[in-house]
């Protein structure tokens, strides 16, 4: 890109399903492009009882208060996290895991409201 310009601002990096082809980047950088494939069968029982698990973690993340979604996003960073506070989010939800929660704000000194366990 001339200038130092990154192509995200542009809009030039296409990556998942667009009109009918799936693109993404390999490991060496270059762009792949495939015919969408549609599923073979139905989603199994258990894949979609953990699709809605996700789906309601998810639905009370956007359901929390705007505060506490951006004390998770300074929680996430102050940890140096390789996740999203979205993704600190679901995880909790869906592991039950509100140790690593307070181990994480005991060493940020950030208080955020736990998830609701999604089961």
């Amino acid at each position: 890109m001339p200038f130092g310009i990154p192509a995200s601002l542009l809009g030039l990096i296409v990556k998942g399903d667009l009109a009918g082809q799936t693109i993404y980047t390999d490991r060496h950088g270059r762009k792949v492009y495939y015919a969408e494939a549609p599923a073979l069968k139905p989603p199994s029982t258990l894949q979609a009882a953990q699709r809605a698990r996700f789906k309601t973690a998810y639905t009370n993340w956007k359901a929390t208060t705007a505060a506490n979604r951006d004390a998770y996003r300074r929680l996430a960073l102050r940890s140096n996290l390789c996740m999203t506070a979205a993704n600190l989010w679901i995880h909790v939800s869906l592991r039950g895991d509100f140790l690593l929660l307070t181990t994480l704000q005991r060493q940020t000194g950030i208080t955020v409201t736990p998830p609701p366990y999604v089961p």
